[in-house]
């Protein structure tokens, strides 16, 4: 009893020394005061930028890319954070007061640990390889990103393209209509032609407007898409689209292990089976050398100083490190049916766009065909009609025939340019078809 009185009296001392107390409560003041804290981040981040006018402004002006690669650098770091478990560790405290109170041992201690790890048997290394495994995924995840964003833009480029072309050809044939719409009025006020006749001219007239304004929408559409991409409007732009054909053509048999979906799905297998692994060998225990350091400044203790080999190991957990490692097999096996799933839908799609291009095309060529015998066929009724052994209604139709074709094979053409697009994306070339070099370097 007499010894906890002296220590409580001890320690009462020491608080109620008012400069000491001062300099402590000064010190966890400061060490308290969160707004202090140097919030500043120290690694490099590269900022959003558009000034190429390129394709590559997309990559380096989209935020979503640069989120990607800031999820790499966070995978990377996780790899350095686990190496310096390997280093040395120091710790030190200091305690004041009674360190001992049988022997009335009162005053300063000072302690100083020095640890280092000898062998976890494998588990460090096993988080390594979690953690470098992480990395690739990051990786993967962040080309696919890119792609993503690549794709996103170049068809809204090909929208917006399209949508000029085609109010350019509405317009045209607004303009090529106009005079023949009013001769048919003339005509029908003058009662040669009926009025069924007219209305129905002034119907296929005003359905040119209808599908110009439907233009004008997909025009603005694809304008605030790449809003996102870029800083100038798309006619500012320095872009092009190559010969899709002939690159695609290019690429051959399709290569299921070249598609990102692919090639993510087969590293989160593999993630699986490595964090597997590390709960595995995460019961091995560890050994530890460790050395400690009391320095006290009392006048009944001296400094001491101990040095040894630690072991230690968990021996009974519940169960759990069982349980974790059934759900971790689990895991595993929503891994392989994740690859089995991605294979046939990205096979299926594969497939569903070969299809659908060479619908296309050979669509495209019989239009082709089609809007050369309507011309023709308009030419011969223009030189009739200065006979007069045909119609102006008849010429009208034979317009409006062939402003649907051309309107057809500019929206085929479109087709074709998304369907291209996505076939360089799902075989991972579209970086190589828009030449795209990214912030990051080559990730492979």
């Amino acid at each position: 009893m007499y010894r906890n009185l002296v220590s409580f009296f001890v320690i009462l001392f020491m608080s109620g020394c008012g400069n000491l107390q001062k300099d402590f409560e000064q010190l966890f003041a400061e060490r308290s005061d969160l707004k202090k804290v140097d919030l500043a981040p120290s690694i490099p981040v590269r900022t959003l930028s558009a000034d190429t006018r390129t394709w590559n402004d997309v990559v380096t002006n989209s935020a979503d890319i640069l989120a990607a690669e800031i999820a790499v650098i966070d995978a990377e770091q996780e790899i350095e954070i686990i190496q310096s478990t390997k280093g040395l560790q120091l710790n030190s405290n200091l305690q004041a007061g009674s360190m001992s109170i049988l022997d009335s041992k009162n005053g300063l201690l000072g302690t100083l640990n020095a640890d280092q790890l000898l062998s976890d048997f494998g588990q460090t290394n096993a988080r390594l390889l979690q953690a470098e495994a992480n990395v690739e995924l990051a990786k993967l995840n962040y080309l696919n990103v890119v792609e993503n964003q690549l794709l996103t833009a170049a068809l809204a480029f090909s929208a917006w393209e399209a949508g000029l072309e085609l109010m350019d050809l509405t317009y045209s044939k607004q303009v090529l209509a106009e005079p023949i719409i009013e001769n048919l009025r003339k005509l029908s006020f003058a009662g040669q032609i009926d009025s069924i006749q007219l209305a129905t001219a002034e119907q296929s007239f005003a359905q040119l407007e209808i599908t110009k304004l439907r233009a004008m929408e997909a025009v603005k559409k694809g304008e605030i898409t790449l809003a996102k991409f870029f800083k100038v409007s798309p006619a500012e732009l320095n872009v092009e689209f190559p010969d899709f054909g002939e690159f695609t053509n290019g690429l051959g048999q399709f290569k299921l292990k070249k598609t990102s979906q692919y090639r993510i799905a087969q590293q989160r297998k593999y993630l699986a089976d490595i964090n597997l692994l590390a709960h595995k060998v995460s019961d091995r225990g560890s050994v530890v050398a460790r050395s400690k350091l009391d320095v006290p400044v009392a006048d009944n203790m001296a400094a001491d100083a101990s040095f040894g080999i630690l072991y230690s190991k968990t021996l009974r957990d519940g169960g759990r490190h069982d349980k974790i490692n059934n759900q971790l097999e689990a895991k595993i096996r929503l891994a392989e049916a994740e690859i089995l799933n991605v294979t046939v839908e990205t096979k299926s799609r594969n497939g569903d766009l070969k299809t659908m291009k060479a619908i296309a095309k050979s669509s495209s060529e019989l239009r082709l065909d089609l809007i050369a015998n309507v011309e023709n066929q308009i030419s011969q009724l223009e030189n009739q009609l200065a006979i007069g052994s045909t119609s102006f209604n008849e010429l009208l139709s034979s317009h409006m025939e062939l402003y649907q074709l051309q309107r057809e094979e500019i929206e085929t053409a479109s087709e074709l340019r998304r369907i291209n697009l996505e076939i360089a994306s799902l075989n991972g070339e579209l970086l190589n078809l828009l030449k795209v070099d990214l912030p990051m370097g080559n990730l492979e």
